[in-house]
């Protein structure tokens, strides 16, 4: 895949994989990378696939369309009683 693909600068990559190998979370043999043997890797693609899914459920803000929203709710208060 080429960088006009991706969108990534090629000056980008080799740096930032390097930064991956060296916390254990991709290995290297010429000339490919892979995912290292860790769970780290599938905690964080679960964390990050997680607020992604969250992300795109919850992406409106129903409360700022819905105003006035707040006065449906019952005063809980102790100097409501």
């Amino acid at each position: 895949m080429s960088p006009e693909t991706t969108d990534i600068p090629r000056g980008s990559v080799g740096p930032t994989l390097r930064r991956l190998e060296d916390a254990g979370l991709v290995r290297h043999k010429e000339p490919y990378w892979a995912a290292a043997e860790d769970d780290r890797v599938a905690a964080a693609t679960a964390a990050f696939l997680g607020v992604e899914t969250a992300a795109t459920t919850y992406s409106d803000d129903w409360y700022a369309q819905n105003e006035g929203w707040e006065d449906e709710y019952p005063d809980l208060s102790s100097e409501a009683e």
